[in-house]
């Protein structure tokens, strides 16, 4: 449940960030910032959905495809929306691509970017096989043991 909640937290944060960018004009300083804005919505979006499908149902090759296909499928659905939306709204292209018809494609295409960089670095499993762990690569288990007291572990059975 942990995936789930990080993840509306950072699409809220996204979302006000985005209307703050907006309204006080930053897209049109920095254009590409719209680009991370729509890379990083993309894997949250993406670290949400892959948190309601548990790894331990995916024993084989077919579960965990149709697992990237609904990931993919549901960010795919998002951005089109949101591009939708934009349409709507008559919010204004940003920076090079400025009322071109390149920019919605490339809005969408940076989203799922977004998302197939969460899924290809999506944290392994938790020890108990249930969900995703979203727990940072630094943060380690307090099972597992830091180097230096492996090392000493080693130097003792040794001998040394």
């Amino acid at each position: 449940m942990l995936g789930i909640a990080s993840s509306l937290v950072g699409l809220t944060v996204l979302v006000l960030g985005h209307v703050f960018l907006r309204a006080n004009g930053i897209y049109a300083e920095l254009p590409y910032l719209d680009i991370a804005m729509h890379v990083l919505g993309g894997g949250l979006l993406a670290m949400g959905c892959a948190a309601t499908i548990p790894r331990d149902a995916l024993r084989d090759t077919r579960a965990s495809l149709l697992r990237w296909a609904l990931v993919l499928g549901v960010v795919l659905l998002a951005a089109i929306l949101w591009e939708c939306l934009e349409v709507l709204l008559g919010v204004p292209s940003e920076g090079a691509l400025a009322r071109s018809e390149a920019d919605a494609p490339k809005d969408i295409a940076c989203g799922l970017a977004g998302a197939v960089l969460w899924m290809l670095g999506e944290p392994a499993a938790d020890p108990e096989g249930s969900r995703a762990s979203v727990q940072p690569p630094w943060i380690r288990s307090p099972k597992a043991p830091l180097r230096a007291e492996a090392w000493l572990h080693v130097a003792r059975v040794r001998g040394d």
